[in-house]
């Protein structure tokens, strides 16, 4: 498709429409990641010079968040709650210039639900991988993101898989994201065959997996995005090497669902790439059951449990430090402060407005 793109090169966008994905680099620096991973190891409860604390199933016991929170999981990986929101228009301005070119620009792009977050996966490995690390198995783990929602090729909730890397590194076999380049093709045609919808368990992952061949581990460097197809397979890896490594996944939602008969012209990349995958210049399709969105109560609740016990975590941590005499504000840049008791708020969020165009969390 020969347009021009803010971000992507021609090179990109081949890339994109054969593999599924795309790394785009030097998206932001140490002063955003730093900002995200900002008490990180105090709201896991951990030392991050002590890795005999460096144990999720210690730390969040699974009797406490709620049965299941760790078995589909690499073991030592979590998924923390969030507490602040980041414009990534701000923040990352690069990586959302390619989130556009991916979906047809900003203006198809619901921001209220594609802000970015702290909330983070964190992998830190485990002494037993040293030595003894092996690719993920495609029997377990690989999904596509999106259990809180009934899938159907033009959803709306997920239009874009995204994953910033936080560390300084993630280095071979230091816990990068397994990405099948060729299942994501698979999961696009089922879709396309069950226009009733699917349930995030009925969509068979682990038998694409398992039939795909073109296994990614992704790299990188601070300040690297990876931008993938909605319908990508992919699971974390093994982190052998014990560095810890800090991703997440903020979500680009969209106002309206894929359209895929638009005029040629008007076609999104990600359009373009299903109806690619699909063998088809124009796809008119029309979703035959209902919009659902899924809500799996005991993921919440132990959601809101984690989310809690980080910031009793956070609370005692700031009340120590005002015992001490530490100065604590809200979180802010540049010269805009705002006065809170502790430096989250009790209902963060963005406000509008802010005069450095970059306050990220204020109480009401």
């Amino acid at each position: 498709m020969t347009r021009n793109y803010k971000v992507l090169t021609t090179e990109d966008v081949d890339f994109f429409m054969e593999n599924g994905y795309v790394i785009i680099h030097d998206c932001f620096g140490d002063e955003f990641a730093n900002l995200v991973l900002k008490d990180i190891w105090v709201r896991l409860g951990m030392d991050p010079n002590d890795k005999s604390t460096w144990l999720f199933e210690k730390s969040f016991p699974p009797e406490e968040f709620g049965p299941g929170m760790y078995e589909w999981t690499i073991p030592n990986t979590l998924s923390s709650t969030y507490h602040r929101k980041f414009d990534p228009r701000e923040w990352a301005p690069k990586a959302w210039d390619a989130v556009c070119d991916l979906v047809g620009g900003e203006e198809r792009i619901d921001m209220e639900n594609s802000m970015w977050t702290d909330k983070l996966v964190v992998n830190l490995g485990r002494d037993e991988y040293e030595n003894n690390w092996t690719p993920p198995d495609p029997s377990k783990r690989f999904h596509i993101d999106g259990d809180y929602f009934l899938h159907f090729l033009d959803s709306v909730e997920q239009g874009l898989l995204v994953t910033p890397i936080y560390s300084e590194e993630v280095k071979h076999q230091g816990g990068g994201t397994a990405v099948f380049a060729d299942g994501w093709k698979k999961v696009t045609r089922m879709l396309a065959d069950n226009p009733q919808g699917l349930l995030p368990q009925d969509l068979h992952i682990t038998d694409i997996a398992q039939t795909s061949k073109k296994l990614i581990e992704v790299t990188g460097k601070r300040g690297d995005v990876l931008i993938c197809h909605p319908h990508t397979v992919h699971a974390g890896s093994k982190n052998a090497l014990r560095i810890p490594r800090f991703i997440n996944n903020p979500v680009v939602s969209l106002k309206e669902p894929f359209k895929f008969n638009r005029p040629k012209e008007e076609l999104s990349l990600v359009e373009q790439a299903t109806l690619n995958n699909l063998g088809k210049e124009s796809f008119d399709f029309k979703p035959t059951g209902n919009r659902v969105m899924i809500f799996p109560v005991e993921k919440y609740l132990s959601r809101e449990r984690m989310r809690l016990k980080e910031r009793e975590r956070l609370e005692a941590h700031y009340a120590k430090q005002k015992q001490n005499g530490v100065a604590v504000n809200g979180i802010s840049t540049k010269a805009t402060k705002v006065a809170l008791s502790y430096p989250y708020g009790d209902t963060p969020h963005i406000l509008p407005n802010a005069s450095d165009g970059r306050l990220i969390s204020a109480s009401n």
